[in-house]
């Protein structure tokens, strides 16, 4: 077992990759409370309600990844993925706990 995460620690990935766990955590697990308002004020039932979210859901992780793309490069990608994280982290807290509203004017 402890083989087994050794590798793991040493494994290199390449900044395609980086980029892209990155766009879906942040495109995914930190918007969980925006997909629970689309949900509720999409005008679709059923399957096209589902299917909706799941293009939302696509749309946005691309949109996070394409700006990843264009951002990072081999010396910056941490230092964007550490402050994205953070930040995405702290707002989705805010949001989801505590019923805060981030609006354009507080950014």
């Amino acid at each position: 077992m402890l083989n087994f995460f050794s590798t793991l620690r040493n494994k290199q990935i390449s900044l395609f990759m980086f980029n892209l766990i990155i766009a879906i955590w942040l495109g995914a697990i930190l918007n969980i409370g925006f997909y629970h308002q689309v949900h509720t004020l999409t005008p679709y039932f059923g399957v096209k309600a589902i299917l909706f979210l799941a293009a939302t859901l696509v749309i946005l992780v691309a949109t996070y990844y394409a700006v990843l793309q264009i951002l990072n490069w081999k010396w910056t990608a941490k230092i964007f993925a550490i402050l994205l994280i953070f930040i995405g982290g702290f707002s989705s807290y805010f949001v989801n706990t505590l019923g805060v509203i981030i609006s354009p004017d507080q950014i």
